[in-house]
């Protein structure tokens, strides 16, 4: 099993939200913890979720320019 890499961390005033981009750099996911150990995951496309301007992109699309450099 491999590792996704983490990319962006979140601590909001009622939950935790980390950004994760798979090792294939082609899926993004948000793993959303709120109050009482209640969590929800979120995927999304690289490039979708670089459009859409979603929490951390900005590092999203840092790590594709990396990949292409």
């Amino acid at each position: 099993m491999t590792k996704d890499k983490l990319i962006h961390t979140a601590h909001l005033m009622n939950s935790v939200i980390e950004v994760y981009l798979t090792t294939d750099k082609e899926k993004v996911y948000q793993i959303k913890c709120l109050t009482g150990n209640r969590c929800r995951q979120y995927n999304f496309s690289a490039t979708e979720y670089i459009d859409n301007k979603r929490l951390g992109y900005k590092k999203v699309k840092q790590e594709l320019e990396n990949l292409v450099n």
